[in-house]
């Protein structure tokens, strides 16, 4: 999972360098904002993810495919009756969306209404994978989507932003074809009848949501409000700072990735794992500083070399923001871990830091650099307070 992962994230990298050299600072600011939205519309299906795993985790421990089976069908078959539901919805709140970022594009936001959708499929058929542990199956197919989306974006890329993500939307298609062929295991029993209590799956999904929509404005709301308050260009120089950001995130994601199912499956069947979440604790503390403390040594150089000297300025902010998704990086680890053995108010305590992280944006945004300060300290403090919970918080079942 760990090198298989490094191939999605450096093609996705590659990704980010090719749209970013077409569009310049301005038009890549706005690309950044359509994605951060993405991301925000999307968790949901991070929701829906995390809460399938687990489940899915434990019918693996119990041997129960035939529940898993009825589990995953179900649930592809709601996804699609409420997408279709959602879209009037989604229109009614259209205008808001184009004032707050002065994005007026009508398809942008159609195309990206189209991609959530199908970031859902991706996350039950994900979840599915990592549930059983099939971990190569997992990254392959994530190799296979970040290929597709990378020849989406030498396509359209230098045609519009909105084409590029509608390309977006068009690989996720095609990639749940291949996922489709991963999960016909599934189908070698019969369907059972989900032994599932609603009250357990919503005292689970619940504090799930409010961690999951609390990680995803950790790193996404920042663009926005970047994009509402300064200029076009300061923008843009903002969002190539998350790329930076997101190498550190999505470096230690196997980590977590790997540790979550794990953990649960060994907590279902009352098995030690305090060993493992400090490995997987410190293997992404470790990881994390070697690649901030590369920022602060070679970051103009990587700057240069990857987006060019439109972007140079970013250089006075990298190591800053470094430490931010340092931080960040951490924080969605302990809370991943905290979910897995149901210590359910991790999420509550996220989604309140990530209330504050906004907060401190509306009232210190003299400058970016007062920007990336305030967001630190507010992470910081929260990973914290995180530890400290899972070290002494209580268990609910």
């Amino acid at each position: 999972m760990f090198f298989g992962t490094m191939i999605i994230n450096f093609g996705a990298y590659l990704y980010q360098l090719v749209v970013i050299r077409i569009f310049g600072p301005e038009q890549y600011g706005e690309f950044a904002t359509l994605i951060s939205f993405l991301f925000l519309f999307s968790v949901p299906a991070n929701v829906l993810q995390i809460v399938l795993t687990k489940y899915f985790s434990i019918y693996k421990a119990r041997d129960h495919i035939g529940e898993a089976r009825s589990l995953f069908v179900k649930t592809m078959r709601w996804i699609i009756g409420l997408s279709l539901l959602a879209f009037p919805i989604f229109l009614f709140f259209l205008p808001f969306l184009q004032r707050l970022t002065h994005i007026y594009r009508f398809d942008s936001f159609i195309y990206l209404y189209i991609t959530v959708v199908g970031s859902f499929g991706i996350a039950v058929f994900s979840s599915l994978l990592n549930g059983y542990q099939r971990f190569f199956l997992s990254s392959l197919n994530m190799s296979i989507l970040t290929f597709l989306r990378l020849l989406s974006g030498i396509a359209f890329a230098p045609i519009s932003v909105p084409l590029t993500i509608l390309g977006n939307a068009m690989s996720e298609y095609i990639a749940i074809v291949f996922y489709a062929l991963s999960v016909r295991f599934l189908f070698a029993k019969p369907a059972e009848r989900i032994q599932i209590k609603f009250s357990t799956v919503f005292s689970f999904a619940v504090p799930v949501l409010f961690s999951t929509l609390g990680m995803t404005a950790f790193f996404n709301m920042d663009v926005i409000w970047v994009k509402h308050f300064f200029d076009a260009t300061e923008a843009g120089i903002y969002a190539s700072l998350t790329i930076f950001g997101k190498i550190i995130f999505f470096a230690a994601s196997p980590i977590v990735i790997v540790v979550f199912p794990m953990i649960a499956e060994r907590k279902e069947k009352s098995i030690p794992y305090a060993s493992l979440f400090y490995f997987g604790l410190f293997s992404v503390a470790i990881l994390s500083s070697a690649i901030v403390g590369m920022y602060m040594f070679l970051g103009e150089f990587v700057i240069r070399i990857l987006f060019g000297e439109a972007f140079m300025n970013a250089n006075q902010y990298i190591s800053q923001y470094g430490v931010f998704m340092a931080f960040v990086t951490m924080l969605n680890y302990l809370m991943t871990v905290c979910l897995a053995i149901n210590k359910t108010i991790a999420g509550f305590l996220v989604f309140i830091g990530s209330i504050v992280h906004s907060v401190v944006i509306l009232f210190f945004h003299a400058s970016l650099y007062e920007v990336i300060v305030s967001i630190s300290f507010v992470s910081g403090i929260l990973t914290l307070v995180l530890l400290l919970y899972y070290r002494y918080g209580k268990s609910f079942q």
